[in-house]
C-alpha cells in the first residue's frame, strides 16, 4: 500500500505558480488556504524580491479579508535550493514573510 488516499482532497486544490496567478476570491470557502511559496518569482535575473514578497502579502490580506475567521491561512516558506544565488534571494523572501506574518499574527 502506497499510504496516499485517494480520495482526498475532498475538494481538488487551486494550483497555481506564480504570485500573480492566485486569486483570492478562489480561496474563499475554505476551512484551510495553504500557500506553498517556490522559487518561479524570484528566480527571475530582474526579479525584485522585495516587491515579490509584497505581491503576496497584499494577496494574503486580501485572502484574509475574504475567508471567514474559522480559516486557517497557512504558508510555507521558500524551500532552501542548490543555487546559492536562489537561496540568498529566497532566504530575503522568507525574511519579509516572516516579519508580515509576525506583525499580522503577534505571539
Amino acid at each position: 500500500s502506497s499510504g496516499i488516499n485517494a480520495e482526498w482532497p475532498l475538494r481538488p486544490g487551486i494550483l497555481k505558480y506564480t504570485i500573480d496567478q492566485i486569486d483570492p476570491k478562489e480561496c474563499a470557502g475554505y476551512k484551510n488556504v495553504v500557500i506553498h511559496c517556490g522559487i518561479n518569482d524570484i528566480k527571475r535575473p530582474q526579479a525584485d524580491v522585495q516587491d515579490c514578497a509584497s505581491r503576496l502579502v497584499s494577496k494574503l490580506d486580501t485572502i484574509s479579508k475574504l475567508c471567514s475567521s474559522s480559516t486557517k491561512i497557512v504558508v510555507s516558506p521558500i524551500l532552501p535550493t542548490k543555487l546559492e544565488h536562489l537561496n540568498r534571494k529566497a532566504k530575503m523572501f522568507n525574511q519579509l514573510l516572516f516579519d508580515y506574518v509576525t506583525r499580522v499574527n503577534p505571539r
